[in-house]
């Protein structure tokens, strides 16, 4: 049997690399390399290209990844089956959000009842953790909407109006709304493509005929607060994800309604996974 070195192909192949496979594996880089290299040379084939740092498996790599994909989730499945007498005592889920702002209390709701469970967390933009989802490297995902997609289980919990946000140094803090035609020929600071937050505005504005002047555009919505804190330029943003900043003075669109929808989801074929269908009822509970 080749269950080892299937285990190490399948990591090297979801995880992009050998460095990431073998700390998902617990093993050393030089091992998982050699199980891979068993594999090939034992049947006389090549399973990834390899140039430099980037790994990419080959066309009979992705067949086989196929494959392994369905023996590593009827393992799980197993293993979920001999777990559920423990009550979940152990076992591992992987998370991936576009921020910490809805997700962190989900988590340590989930901790509280399962604290066998390892959790991780991934963040990247609405489109970075579609995509995770999709290659099945998280479990599930908070964050906006997603492209309608049958493979896809989603639930709506939660929905915050998008607020324009100034520096507390600005000379719109003062204001207790502001129009979004405000926003004409203005400095403004935007998030990188890919964001909801950048979809939803980038919308309104073109709803509204609204061309900003300078657009400073950063990556993630830490970036996107602290140049706006410094003044560089207003913003717009979920009033869910803003938070309690002092530096920064949220104002309300007085003019025009957008609202960020957040959602939780998973892939259908596998939310009867235990740890999945545990975190998805922990977040009906918190509705």
């Amino acid at each position: 049997m080749y269950l080892t070195q299937l285990r190490a192909f399948h990591a090297v192949a979801r995880c992009g690399g050998f460095t990431i496979a073998a700390e998902k594996l617990s093993l050393s880089q030089p091992s998982v390399s050699e199980h891979v290299r068993t594999l090939e040379k034992d049947f006389g084939v090549l399973l990834f290209d390899r140039h430099k740092r980037l790994v990419k498996p080959t066309a009979l790599g992705l067949e086989l990844l196929a494959i392994t994909d369905r023996l590593f989730e009827t393992e799980q499945e197993a293993m979920d089956l001999l777990s559920e007498v423990q009550g979940l005592k152990r076992g591992f889920l992987s998370i991936g959000a576009d921020g910490p702002a809805y997700v962190m209390d989900l988590i340590g709701r989930y901790r509280e009842k399962y604290p066998g469970i390892t959790i991780n967390l991934n963040t990247g933009n609405s489109s970075e953790v579609h995509a995770q989802l999709l290659d099945k490297r998280v479990d599930v995902t908070i964050g906006g909407p997603m492209p309608e997609d049958d493979r896809v289980v989603r639930r709506l919990i939660r929905r915050d109006p998008m607020v324009a946000y100034v520096a507390a140094s600005h000379s719109w803090a003062e204001q207790d709304s502001i129009s979004i035609k405000a926003f004409q020929d203005m400095h403004i600071v935007m998030r990188e493509r890919g964001s909801m937050t950048r979809r939803l505005t980038e919308e309104a504005f073109a709803h509204h005929e609204i061309k900003p002047g300078y657009v400073f555009e950063v990556d993630g919505q830490e970036a996107a607060r602290a140049s706006v804190a410094a003044g560089v330029g207003a913003s717009i943003i979920s009033i869910g994800e803003l938070g309690e900043d002092p530096r920064l003075k949220a104002i309300p669109l007085s003019d025009c309604k957008i609202f960020m929808d957040e959602f939780v989801s998973c892939l259908r074929q596998r939310q009867h996974l235990r740890t999945i269908e545990s975190f998805m009822k922990i977040v009906k509970t918190a509705l």
